[in-house]
């Protein structure tokens, strides 16, 4: 950061960027081997779909407006926690911008690895991510987007949680 006159500047990033926090109660136990190989990000592009005039009209050109994969093992690292909840953050340098009308990015997080937690917290329930997914569209006036994930418990009894 510069300082200009008592003032603080920030300086965003001028290439496309997705920003990505997953957080987890602290009750919830820790990941054996670390942030880092707790969670793996799949990150997937959604080609804009091109059309052309065929015999039957306007129609979609094939190949085109589908999901391809970019890296199926974006890596976390470990951010301060936050009160009662720990927390994990990545980074993905999007290549370049969306186009419209329906490109877009998708980023869904899985759980890897062993965590810590206590036996009746395994007989009881389970982990999972949610949102199972996000897709954001990244713009001219929009070209850093900032993703949020919870690890949440759910139970095997009734689907309480």
């Amino acid at each position: 950061m510069r300082r200009w006159k008592d003032r603080e500047l920030i300086y965003l990033p001028q290439s496309p960027m997705i920003v990505g926090r997953i957080r987890w109660a602290k009750a919830m136990g820790e990941p054996a081997r670390g942030t880092a190989d707790a969670f793996r990000v799949l990150l997937e592009e959604h080609t804009p779909t091109q059309f052309r005039v065929g015999p039957g009209g306007i129609e979609a050109i094939p190949g085109t407006g589908v999901w391809k994969t970019l890296d199926d093992d974006v890596r976390c690292r470990s951010y301060p926690d936050d009160g009662d909840r720990h927390v994990a953050g990545f980074t993905v340098h999007a290549p370049h911008l969306n186009v419209l009308p329906d490109g877009a990015y998708r980023l869904t997080p899985r759980l890897a690895g062993k965590w810590h937690q206590a036996p009746v917290q395994i007989v009881i329930g389970y982990k999972r991510i949610e949102p199972s997914s996000w897709s954001v569209t990244l713009l001219p006036g929009q070209h850093v987007q900032t993703v949020n994930f919870d690890v949440v418990a759910r139970s095997w009894l009734f689907g309480f949680r």
